[in-house]
């Protein structure tokens, strides 16, 4: 059987700290290796700036989502703005050029791909919708 948690924040990067907070506590009370939680965890953490900063751009009055799943030993985190930008969004995530690791932008995607083994990139019900997965073992 598996866990499943779900929640929603105002896109405020005030509320960062308690995303990372949330996934962290999720992780840990399900027994994931700390190597493993360390990998999501960052990359929660930039999927969650990311949908914060650009996709919602900082619009406190906007909202982001995420549901946290682990099913057959695999780790599913959904990561939902409520942006319209997606052609802004895709561009992002297609970009598979050398990214600058001082610049601002461009780094979240890439550290996102180094340690999930699976990424995907769609328009969901309420704005851009990113989906990490990772196996457990």
């Amino acid at each position: 059987m598996g866990k499943a948690l779900n929640f929603f924040l105002p896109s405020d990067i005030e509320y960062l700290e308690l995303i990372i907070d949330i996934t962290e506590a999720f992780l840990l009370l399900s027994d994931i290796e700390e190597k493993v939680a360390d990998h999501v965890v960052a990359s929660v953490s930039e999927a969650a700036a990311n949908a914060i900063i650009h996709g919602n751009d900082n619009d406190s009055e906007k909202k982001v989502y995420l549901s946290m799943e682990i099913f057959e030993e695999i780790i599913t985190v959904t990561i939902e703005d409520e942006s319209n930008k997606f052609d802004e969004f895709i561009k992002y995530y297609d970009n598979n050029d050398e990214v600058d690791l001082l610049s601002s932008s461009g780094r979240g995607f890439m550290i996102m791909r180094a340690y999930m083994d699976e990424l995907i990139c769609r328009k969901g019900k309420k704005g851009n919708l990113l989906i990490l997965r990772k196996r457990v073992k």
